[in-house]
């Protein structure tokens, strides 16, 4: 059995999977709308069925010991970056409003973080002129700090705010 037929290549089914409906290696079709059954689908399911998943990952996989999709969820899962970002719905160039806009986008993040049971160990602020404005260039430039201990913390998140806002006008204003 080849590995398309084992991941549903059957052509008689694929027209009558819907959202949530998917046919798997067990050879029928599964609902999986419900977090338990994909769990349970996961865990019988081997890693090298995952998706994108070829013979090399799969040897490095199993000298990890990881040997079914289920085992590669909490490495899925795990974020590695967190981003708040709006657009002002007008140009801004003042110094006070962009400070407070990026408090409140610091204050999501931290949100963000805490909820994940996470903490951030690199702060970065970009700031990007409008792509439609007419007459006047797109720029944009971004600029990254170290925190000194990983945090989640607001108000360390937040007082990196102004001392970045400074630094990326200054470097914006050079160019």
């Amino acid at each position: 059995m080849d590995r398309s037929h084992r991941r549903g290549g059957h052509q008689s089914h694929q027209g009558s999977c819907q959202a949530g409906l998917l046919r798997t290696a067990t050879g029928c079709v599964v609902d999986l709308r419900a977090q338990e059954r994909r769990f349970r689908l996961m865990a019988i399911t081997p890693a090298d069925e995952g998706w994108g998943i070829g013979r090399k990952l799969t040897a490095k996989l199993t000298a990890l010991g990881i040997t079914t999709v289920a085992e590669l969820e909490p490495m899925a899962q795990a974020k590695q970056q967190i981003i708040c970002s709006r657009s002002f719905g007008e140009r801004t160039t003042e110094f006070g409003p962009m400070r407070q806009a990026l408090a409140g986008y610091m204050e999501r993040a931290a949100e963000k973080l805490r909820a994940k049971e996470q903490r951030c160990r690199h702060v970065t602020l970009f700031i990007r002129s409008s792509p439609f404005a007419e007459r006047e260039t797109y720029d944009g430039n971004q600029i990254t700090t170290k925190l000194q201990t990983p945090t989640a913390d607001t108000r360390d998140i937040i007082a990196q705010v102004e001392p970045l806002l400074h630094r990326i006008r200054r470097i914006m204003s050079a160019i």
